[in-house]
């Protein structure tokens, strides 16, 4: 479990927060209301709270597919969080601490339920000996890419984002927390070389955290398996 310190916004104003990270589950308290998601993007309430309690939220309905059911998400709003990360520095092979900014902005619903908010935006930055990297998109994977391109081949994030063993679904992925860990099938992973390879994989899967890190890390290759 990490806590990460950061700061919540809406139309009402900005407050302090503190998110809660166990890896699978963000949570956090929003005015005196506890909210959870597995990713910044499906933070939802339990029903105990009345409406006028819920005054300041804007929700988002999504309907659960093949069921009348359907679930409310928190929207039109933005999120700053300060992460911990490593940095390898690939000249000298030493690890290094970053304080990464994550600045989330979740748009207004579309419309109808199941249409979607208006935009998801992610942007991450920090320091390096004086010099700032930054990107932004709206999957934390291109934020990571773009960054990675100014590292020039110096530094390497050392997360799941940054080891071999990291990639993602050929059927797509959410913004945040949707990459896979191929870690328990690393000879076959290792093989891919065409989407159609990486689609047949077959094998226990675990779900990650681009900003995860655990002891079986291994710094990754270009060209490696479906993301290269």
């Amino acid at each position: 479990m990490q806590t990460y310190k950061g700061t919540y916004t809406d139309d009402s104003g900005t407050i302090d927060i503190v998110v809660a990270n166990d890896f699978s589950t963000l949570s956090c308290e929003i005015d005196g209301i506890q909210f959870s998601g597995g990713q910044f993007s499906d933070f939802e309430t339990n029903n105990k709270y009345t409406a006028e309690e819920l005054g300041r939220f804007t929700f988002c309905e999504i309907p659960i597919y093949n069921s009348d059911r359907s679930i409310k998400i928190l929207c039109n709003c933005a999120f700053t969080i300060i992460i911990p990360q490593l940095i390898i520095d690939k000249s000298s092979n030493t690890t290094f601490d970053v304080v990464l900014k994550l600045e989330y902005s979740l748009g207004k619903p579309r419309g109808l339920p199941g249409e979607g908010i208006e935009h998801e935006y992610i942007k991450a930055s920090f320091i390096i000996a004086g010099q700032n990297f930054e990107g932004t998109g709206d999957y934390v994977e291109d934020v990571f890419d773009k960054i990675s391109k100014q590292f020039n081949d110096k530094y390497q994030f050392k997360n799941c984002y940054g080891c071999m063993f990291g990639d993602y679904s050929v059927y797509g992925q959410s913004g945040f927390g949707a990459m896979l860990c191929y870690v328990l099938q690393r000879e076959e992973y290792l093989k891919v070389k065409t989407k159609k390879e990486f689609a047949i994989l077959s094998g226990e899967v675990s779900q990650v955290q681009e900003t995860f890190l655990c002891e079986r890390y291994e710094p990754r290759k270009p060209g490696t398996g479906y993301r290269g």
